[in-house]
């Protein structure tokens, strides 16, 4: 059985947005699904953590020609930790054997296959770490990739920092892997056409 797993973040209520970000068109596809692309060659199961607005997403997981598991939180509204939280449990319940766990967000879409890939090869099972993704400038962020030992404090996680507390507590045990291209998460209108920009410039 596979010991990594990919925990994809979905669920947010994309509030700023004012729309469905999941299902924003990306190239010819939804962003989800572009990510889902992103992803693929890693050749690792893949949960995608739905909450909000969850019916349209978890059809369209459900018609993909490749199986995506999918879990809903009804707690989504208490923010990015509750979904973590959940989506650990669920993983982890169904596969116990785990050595660590990858968490992406679903709207970084400018994060490629090449430092997903770089993220896999920094990691040792069993040295208590945790590989995140560094910026330019220095800065950590997400996705970042959990030994099993963070597991139980990846379950207890509340509200809207997500991993980030968790990954400043064991700053120690971090090992940075720089993203060539960029990290920033995609919460406008604006955002949004100015990151598919980016990314049609580069196709």
């Amino acid at each position: 059985m596979t010991k990594l797993q990919v925990l994809l973040m979905a669920a947010g209520a994309s509030s700023r947005m004012g729309t469905q970000k999941a299902l924003l068109p990306w190239g010819a596809h939804t962003l989800l699904e572009h990510q889902l692309s992103v992803l693929h060659p890693l050749k690792l199961p893949v949960t995608v953590v739905l909450g909000a607005q969850a019916a349209a997403p978890m059809e369209l997981l459900k018609n993909l020609p490749v199986p995506i598991n999918c879990c809903y939180n009804p707690l989504w509204e208490k923010g990015l930790g509750t979904s973590i939280a959940f989506g650990t449990q669920e993983v982890f319940k169904s596969n116990p054997h785990l050595e660590g766990l990858l968490i992406a967000l679903a709207d970084q879409p400018l994060v490629e296959t090449s430092h997903f890939l770089k993220m896999l090869e920094s990691f040792q099972p069993g040295n208590a770490t945790i590989v995140v993704s560094q910026s330019s400038d220095g800065h950590w962020s997400v996705p970042a990739l959990f030994d099993v030992q963070y597991f139980p404090e990846l379950q207890k996680l509340q509200g809207d920092r997500g991993a980030m507390s968790l990954i400043q507590k064991h700053h120690a045990s971090v090992a940075p892997v720089i993203c060539e291209t960029s990290l920033e998460d995609m919460d406008t209108p604006e955002a949004y056409q100015q990151m598919l920009r980016n990314f049609n410039s580069r196709l």
